[in-house]
């Protein structure tokens, strides 16, 4: 490839970095997937990932890292009623019966996560993605679930009363 077809390629790229900065869009740094086996090393993670959230909702401040990767980490056991997992990356976790109640999941990863019997009453996960995740006897009773494709899911048996934010509500027990 000649050098003019290289620059010409690395303008769309330096124009969208060039826009980033202007906007004061955060980049988005993500760790590697982490292994939990104690409460306080979930705490820490935790801690660090609600740093990570409060800066990317503050544009004057440079983001650090700390968005929590908790690819196919085994949660089980570990209590996360009320934590803010926003754009969390839970892809894989196995969260089977972990209460999760009060909980903020916004655009965080789902996907493949087994969730079966997890605590999710009043949980908000608007736009979280969910692809293949096992919600089989999990209790979804006033979630906030927006813009959350289930279609790909596991779901007999989930005792939901969903809400969207505009306040309608869906039932469903059905196997999709």
């Amino acid at each position: 490839m000649s050098e003019e077809a290289v620059l010409h390629e690395e303008q769309p790229v330096a124009a969208a970095e060039a826009v980033a900065k202007k906007a004061h869009l955060p980049e988005i740094p993500v760790t590697s997937p982490v292994t939990i086996t104690s409460q306080d090393e979930l705490d820490q993670v935790l801690k660090a990932h609600q740093r990570w959230v409060d800066e990317v909702l503050n544009p004057s401040v440079e983001v650090a890292r700390g968005r929590a990767n908790l690819e196919g980490a085994d949660l089980r056991g570990y209590d996360l009623a009320g934590v803010n997992l926003s754009g969390a990356n839970l892809a894989h976790a196995n969260l089977e019966g972990v209460n999760l109640e009060g909980a903020i999941l916004t655009v965080a990863n789902l996907q493949k996560a087994n969730l079966r019997g997890a605590k999710l009453a009043g949980v908000r996960m608007p736009r979280a993605k969910v692809d293949g995740a096992d919600f089989r006897s999990a209790d979804l009773t006033a979630a906030i679930v927006t813009g959350v494709d289930f279609s790909k899911c596991l779901l007999k048996e989930v005792a939901e009363t969903a809400e969207s934010e505009s306040g309608a509500s869906t039932t469903s027990t059905d196997n999709l």
